[in-house]
């Protein structure tokens, strides 16, 4: 079947070609010219436990936790703010939803860590370096996360009396285009560095 000069055959070619190159053009310069960060846990053999120690002259409990930070679009994200949105603690008989942990946390801070296994503990609040925030276009970054717990807060009693707990970290991303939001919730037991409870 022919359509005046052209074939059947090769306007469907065309037309193929056209929808292939408008949907490459519309990833590679519409939504890939955003930044695309999203979180993920990262599992080590000798994975972090709470420890018992004192900021500020407080009581509170502190942990790592490893987070893959990935970036798949092609715009460059900034990591502005970190924080616990949300706990759920299970415990014998009773789970136990904390909404607003914020109340019970001394303050939560951010790791980076290099090719190299160097770490660099980031400063989120100041506007001036960036280094060790900045997520490139289709990379990766390995960061950790380390809540400080108070001990003597409605979540630090509840954690007392629970054997593991869902905790939701959220972070800010900024780049050229605009400021969004990416989550994510781990599960961690309710055990210190020696493997007791956290009430012992």
């Amino acid at each position: 079947m022919t359509l005046g000069p052209f074939s059947a055959g090769t306007i469907l070619t065309a037309s193929i070609s056209l929808l292939v190159g408008s949907a490459t053009f519309g990833y590679r310069y519409i939504w890939g010219a955003k930044s695309h960060v999203s979180l993920s846990r990262f599992y080590t053999l000798d994975d972090s436990e709470w420890r018992d120690g004192r900021n500020n002259d407080k009581p509170v409990w502190s942990r790592r936790i490893l987070v893959r930070v990935s970036n798949n679009g092609w715009r460059d994200g900034v990591i502005s703010d970190f924080s616990l949105d949300k706990v759920r603690l299970v415990g014998d008989t009773e789970t136990t939803v904390i909404k607003n942990p914020e109340d019970g946390v001394l303050k939560t801070e951010l790791e980076h860590f290099s090719e190299s296994a160097e770490m660099t503990r980031l400063e989120v609040d100041q506007r001036t370096n960036y280094k060790g925030q900045i997520v490139g276009g289709r990379d990766d970054e390995l960061m950790g996360v380390v809540p400080f717990i108070l001990q003597e807060s409605e979540l630090g009693e509840a954690m007392k009396k629970a054997q593991s707990g869902d905790f939701k970290f959220s972070a800010t991303v900024e780049d050229n285009k605009r400021i969004y939001y990416t989550s994510i919730e781990v599960s961690v037991s309710l055990e210190d560095s020696a493997g007791g409870k956290l009430s012992q």
